[in-house]
């Protein structure tokens, strides 16, 4: 089954709105999707967990520490990690690119940062 995905709060919705227009076929939602503004990151990462959804994030410093104890006791789809100093049309392509290849079965428990998935020159 195809990805879908959901920002956290800060996540720009710059790269959201991206993702929608270059692929209209992938399900990504903003962060009041799921009530996601102002929650502890735990409480994110479980209702993005409920869902079923990659949660897209530019939060490096925190998010996977919050990850690591959060799969310790429950199965997760993966989290992305963007850096703030990835190009937002690179950021959109590379999304939709993780889209295109890959499932659901391939994205469990596991944290990833975009651009070391498709590094960039």
């Amino acid at each position: 089954m195809k990805l879908s995905f959901v920002g956290d709060a800060n996540c720009n919705y710059g790269i959201i709105a991206g993702v929608r227009r270059s692929e209209f076929a992938i399900d990504f939602e903003t962060p009041d999707f799921l009530r996601l503004r102002g929650l502890p990151d735990d409480q994110a990462l479980q209702k993005a967990a409920e869902a079923g959804r990659v949660l897209v994030t530019h939060d490096h410093h925190t998010i996977p520490q919050h990850f690591a104890k959060f799969i310790e006791n429950y199965d997760s789809p993966d989290v992305i990690i963007i850096v703030q100093s990835l190009p937002i049309s690179k950021s959109i392509d590379g999304i939709v690119r993780v889209w295109h290849e890959y499932d659901d079965t391939d994205w469990q428990n596991r944290i990833a940062y975009l651009d070391q998935l498709f590094p960039y020159a």
